[in-house]
């Protein structure tokens, strides 16, 4: 599960939330409680940046500030399919 959980906080491909949130479920069902899954885009994309100055030019400010706000909403209310929407939209 975490695997496929990192994986789509990396690439934002709705196969991997699927798949965790599956894996998520049926590990709940046979009685092992999990911690819930947060999304942690925004601090994944920024450690890719090769230049760190890079990620403090004004665009790429707003776009994490957006990808932020996407990800404090999902992480509060992860069964909200619209703020799953938004969060990738943002990515």
């Amino acid at each position: 599960m975490n695997m496929e959980w990192k994986q789509f906080c990396q690439s934002l491909e709705m196969p991997h939330w699927e798949k965790a949130q599956q894996l998520f479920s049926e590990l709940e069902n046979e009685g092992r409680p999990q911690p819930l899954l947060k999304v942690n885009t925004e601090e994944l994309f920024k450690k890719k940046f090769s230049f760190p100055e890079l990620s403090r030019n004004d665009a790429v400010v707003e776009i994490f500030q957006e990808l932020d706000v996407a990800e404090t909403n999902l992480n509060q209310n992860p069964n909200n399919k619209h703020l799953l929407e938004k969060m990738i939209k943002a990515g």
